[in-house]
């Protein structure tokens, strides 16, 4: 499993807010902790972002026969979500949050996960 920082972390060395935090640097023990407080999210391990690598145009036209939303999303965008919205939008990426985690946190997430 691989995480990724929804607060600012100190794990043996500083992770900011969206910074993909190895495995190997949180103590097992503390996961789930860490988690249910929302200081980070869980990512599967084949999760990668990949840049985009087709032109607008396919991608639009991709988008439409899907039914999907197109990514990336604005933060004004994000901001008119509700939690639920927030969550579901940030599983489709592969985030796992906490209970105690702000909309203000996963949106942050969201947004460094899309650039």
């Amino acid at each position: 499993m691989k995480y990724v920082a929804l607060k600012p972390c100190n794990f043996g060395r500083q992770f900011f807010i969206g910074d993909n935090i190895p495995t190997e640097a949180i103590d097992p023990c503390m996961v789930n902790s860490l988690v249910k407080r929302g200081a980070i999210a869980e990512l599967p391990d084949d999760a990668e972002i990949e840049p985009d690598t087709e032109d607008d145009a396919t991608a639009s036209d991709d988008m439409a026969d899907s039914g999907e939303r197109p990514v990336p999303y604005t933060k004004a965008e994000l901001s008119r979500l509700s939690k639920a919205e927030l969550v579901a939008e940030g599983e489709k990426l592969g985030l796992a949050f906490g209970d105690k985690t702000t909309n203000k946190e996963i949106i942050e997430a969201i947004l460094k996960l899309q650039q």
